[in-house]
C-alpha cells in the first residue's frame, strides 16, 4: 500500500489529501518549523497534499545538528526526501526557505532526479541578489532576536524576558540566519520550470522589485503577486492567496 506521505523526519504535520493531484513541499523561514504549514492542507483543498519540511535541530529533530549552509541543507533534504517524492509535486519556500527550496531544486537537477512542476518563492530576494546590512547572525542573542522582531515581525519581543525559551530559540535562529546571510550564489544554467514569486505589500525588507528578480532563475514562465501584509503575509492565508496557489498548483502549464 502506498504511504500517503514519507515516514521520515524531514516531513512533519503532513496533510494527506482526499483526492490528491499534486504535493506541495513547503520549506519554512529562519527560526520556523513545519507547524507553520500545519493547516495548509485544509486551506488549499482536497486535491493538494501538503508536506511541511522540518529542518534538523528543532522540535521533533532537536537532537540532530543544525545546518548552517543552504546548499548543505538542501542536499541533506534531498537525501531524506528524494526517493519518496511523488510523481507530481511543487516546491514552496518562505523567506530563508525560498533560498533552500531553490537550492533543493538545483540539487535534484544535479542528481538527474525528477523536478518539481513549479517553484514558489515568498518574501526573499532572489538568490543572486546581494543582501543589505551587517549580518544578524553575528550579534549577541538579545540584539539578534530584538532586531529580527523589529525588522520582520513574527517574533514576540517578550521572548527576551524568557531565558529558557531564549536559550532554545537563539541557536536555531543563529544557524538559520547564517544559512540566509552567508549564502554565496554560484552560477549554474537557469532552471526550466515555472516560478511564482509572492510578497507582502507592507514588507519593508523585500520589495516588489526584489521579488521581480526571481524571473532570472528560470527560462520558463514567471509570475509575481503581491498580497496584503508584511514579511509574514502567508500567515493570513487569505482567500485570494489560496485561490492563486490552487490555480498555480493545479495548472497544466
Amino acid at each position: 500500500m502506498k504511504q500517503p506521505y514519507p515516514g521520515t523526519s524531514w516531513v512533519a504535520h503532513a496533510s494527506p489529501a482526499p483526492a490528491p493531484q499534486i504535493t506541495l513541499l513547503c520549506f519554512p523561514f529562519a527560526g520556523g518549523g513545519a507547524t507553520f504549514f500545519r493547516e495548509w492542507g485544509r486551506w488549499l483543498g482536497p486535491e493538494i497534499e501538503v508536506w511541511p519540511v522540518e529542518y534538523p535541530g528543532r522540535w521533533s529533530r532537536m537532537r540532530e545538528p543544525l545546518c548552517v549552509d543552504a546548499v548543505d541543507l538542501a542536499e541533506r533534504a534531498l537525501l531524506g526526501l528524494g526517493e519518496r517524492l511523488p510523481p507530481r509535486f511543487a516546491v514552496l519556500g518562505h523567506s530563508m526557505g525560498a533560498l533552500v527550496a531553490f537550492e533543493f531544486v538545483r540539487a535534484l537537477r544535479r542528481r538527474g532526479a525528477r523536478l518539481p512542476e513549479r517553484l514558489i518563492a515568498s518574501s526573499r530576494k532572489a538568490p543572486h541578489a546581494a543582501l543589505a546590512g551587517p549580518p544578524l547572525h553575528e550579534l549577541d542573542d538579545a540584539r539578534m532576536i530584538s532586531t529580527i522582531a523589529a525588522r520582520y515581525g513574527g517574533l514576540d519581543p517578550r521572548l527576551l524576558q524568557e531565558p529558557e525559551l531564549m536559550a532554545m530559540l537563539a541557536p536555531i535562529l543563529r544557524a538559520d540566519l547564517r544559512v540566509h546571510e552567508a549564502y554565496r550564489h554560484y552560477e549554474e544554467p537557469p532552471l526550466a520550470l515555472p516560478v511564482l514569486a509572492l510578497g507582502g505589500r507592507d514588507d519593508t525588507r523585500v520589495s516588489e522589485q526584489d521579488l521581480q528578480d526571481w524571473s532570472g532563475v528560470s527560462t520558463a514562465a514567471f509570475s509575481l503577486e503581491m498580497h496584503p501584509g508584511g514579511h509574514f503575509h502567508l500567515e493570513k492565508r487569505s482567500e485570494a492567496l489560496g485561490r492563486q496557489l490552487r490555480a498555480a498548483l493545479l495548472s497544466d502549464e
